[in-house]
């Protein structure tokens, strides 16, 4: 089982002037093997996009007459990515999952993206472990 370690940081960030207030902005470092890559959010999508690239798979943009989406591609084997208003979708030839865009707790996120990633990337599981670093 692979490690996926995320460390998140959170800052407050002032908005200049005495009428803004302070801000709340959290960061995360997902680290995998040897490599550590920036995430912006820490949501579904963001977290299957990157660990499907780095397994191997690649991504493409398909632009169609009425819609768009991300095709996944590693060898013969695909799955699509549709973002819609409310929900996102993730579909190969056999099985489609869809997940909300609501704001989700890690726990929930990690456990979503490992069904994701099993089920339709055909991808062995991982073993996500989130830690808080903190100013002292």
């Amino acid at each position: 089982m692979k490690q996926v370690k995320i460390t998140t940081t959170s800052d407050l960030i002032n908005g200049g002037c005495n009428a803004c207030p302070n801000v709340k902005c959290t960061n995360y470092l997902v680290h995998v093997e040897d490599e550590t890559i920036a995430l912006e959010t820490l949501t579904v999508a963001d977290l299957v996009t990157l660990l499907a690239l780095k397994e191997g798979f690649r991504q493409k943009l398909v632009m169609e007459m009425f819609e768009e989406y991300t095709m996944f591609e590693r060898e013969t084997h695909q799955v699509v990515f549709k973002e819609e208003e409310t929900r996102i979708l993730f579909q190969s030839k056999k099985q489609t999952i869809q997940s909300t865009l609501l704001c989700k707790e890690p726990q929930q996120v990690f456990q979503e993206t490992q069904q994701i990633l099993h089920q339709l990337f055909e991808l062995e599981p991982f073993e996500f472990e989130l830690v808080e670093e903190t100013d002292e």
